[in-house]
């Protein structure tokens, strides 16, 4: 309970700052092009990692494709990266 209290209170405080430091820096045409770019890249890879779900089901894919596809060592830094930022209480 703890951590959603955290996680909903802080998330909207980051937003607004980090909105306010993109349009210092890019302006208003600037900002809607880099929300577009993210907005892209981050659908790309979460449609990417649904269709590896689908196609390979296998228990926690956010920390089995990386060790399955890439190395054991990469999989085990992101399983405790993984566990890290979902327990401590850190939100983006």
């Amino acid at each position: 309970m703890e951590f959603w209290i955290v996680f909903l209170t802080r998330r909207p405080v980051g937003l607004f700052l980090g909105s306010g430091m993109i349009l210092a820096l890019g302006g208003p045409g600037g900002a809607v092009v880099a929300y577009l770019l993210m907005g892209t890249v981050v659908g790309a890879v979460i449609s990417c990692l649904g269709e590896m779900t689908a196609l390979m089901p296998v228990n926690a894919p956010v920390m089995e494709f990386p060790r399955r596809f890439l190395d054991r060592g990469v999989g085990f830094a992101v399983g405790w990266t993984y566990w890290s930022v979902a327990y401590s209480g850190y939100c983006w």
